[in-house]
């Protein structure tokens, strides 16, 4: 049977994005700045749906000054593996369908064989919105967030079939 599962909260025990950009204060400690900037945009957020995609959107723009990112993704899974719930690892199945609002190159570390609907990131390090509005496959007609705002809108038609 297809599963279909939300990556923070669920399967990750917290905020991923949130747990990434702290790992990255600690190696890279002129990062920090950005908090200002993460606070700004949320504020903005609250009274503009504009703000608030253009806070998703560039949310990840730290990593352009991060070094090594690939070395900095994969101690960030070695040490935070211990936040993948443990009822999740009896759950696993290859066939499971896991979705975020987090950028693949962070989320997909912890998912190795799962199918992942998540955006990407551009060379600007600015999510690509399109890289998974539409996501499909051979057992999906159609699973695809209905709102950036929120992960947990998703739209599933025939999800089963």
């Amino acid at each position: 049977m297809k599963k279909l599962y939300q990556f923070n909260k669920l399967i990750y025990k917290g905020n991923v994005d949130r747990d990434f950009f702290l790992f990255c204060c600690k190696k890279e400690k002129k990062l920090y700045v950005y908090i200002l900037l993460h606070i700004l945009y949320s504020l903005l957020s609250l009274f503009s749906l504009k703000a608030e995609i253009s806070k998703k959107k560039n949310y990840h723009k730290y990593l352009k000054k991060v070094k090594n990112i690939a070395l900095i993704v994969e101690e960030f899974r070695e040490t935070h593996q211990r936040k993948i719930d443990p009822w999740y690892l009896n759950e696993y199945s290859p066939s499971n369908t896991i979705i975020t609002t987090t950028p693949e190159l962070i989320v997909k570390p912890f998912l190795t064989k799962e199918h992942v609907i998540a955006p990407k990131l551009n060379q600007e390090y600015e999510i690509d919105f399109t890289s998974y509005t539409n996501e499909n496959n051979d057992n999906y007609n159609e699973a695809y967030y209905s709102s950036f705002k929120n992960v947990n809108l998703v739209e599933s038609k025939n999800i089963f079939m």
